[in-house]
């Protein structure tokens, strides 16, 4: 897809699942407007695969939204997920894919060009300082401090994601003096105290 379509999509406050999943995979949701009438083989590669990734974060209540299905009928259990009807927030869904390590995508998180040090492939990327701004952007979820601390949650999270951002030992185990080093970073609420509970 070209910069002027995803700009263009960029307005949107929400998208259905259908269009979300398409717009993550690379893909111009107005030139894939019956993907849902198609058989699954006929479908584009990931999109399966991103609307079961979205459809979990909706279960979740990761991600804001509304779950549609088909029409509850006599001696059917299940009931089948509409992508094409079901609908997500759009920050709520960059807040997500943030929590998951995804640091920039192309249509949900482009990076700025103040954001280069997060690139892997710039000369002076350093791992430490994008897990630690990794970190430190996905924590503006208040369900991730909700009776923590925000080093106690900075911790978890670069433990979670200790492999993506090359924070092991020789071993392939997260390095707990890495990750502390990190989190003392990350950490704003420096002068201790009980955990604030969000309002």
């Amino acid at each position: 897809m070209d910069t002027d379509n995803f700009d263009i999509w960029r307005l949107c406050d929400e998208l259905t699942v259908s269009q979300a999943a398409l717009l993550f995979i690379g893909l111009n949701p107005s030139e894939n407007l019956h993907v849902e009438d198609q058989a699954d083989v006929n479908r584009p590669e990931g999109y399966h695969a991103a609307t079961t990734a979205i459809l979990d974060g909706l279960k979740s209540d990761r991600i804001k939204g509304t779950i549609e299905r088909t029409p509850k009928e006599v001696g059917v259990e299940s009931r089948a997920f509409l992508p094409d009807r079901s609908v997500v927030s759009v920050d709520s869904l960059k807040k997500w894919l943030q929590s998951k390590g995804v640091v920039a995508h192309p249509f949900y998180l482009p990076k700025a060009s103040h954001d280069e040090f997060l690139d892997p492939s710039h000369p002076r990327y350093s791992p430490k300082l994008a897990a630690a701004t990794a970190a430190w952007k996905l924590l503006e979820d208040e369900k991730l401090l909700n009776g923590t601390t925000p080093k106690k949650a900075a911790i978890k999270w670069l433990r979670q994601h200790a492999n993506h951002y090359g924070l092991c030992d020789d071993e392939g185990l997260p390095s707990e003096s890495v990750i502390e080093e990190i989190a003392k970073i990350v950490n704003w609420q420096t002068k201790g105290g009980a955990p604030k509970t969000p309002s």
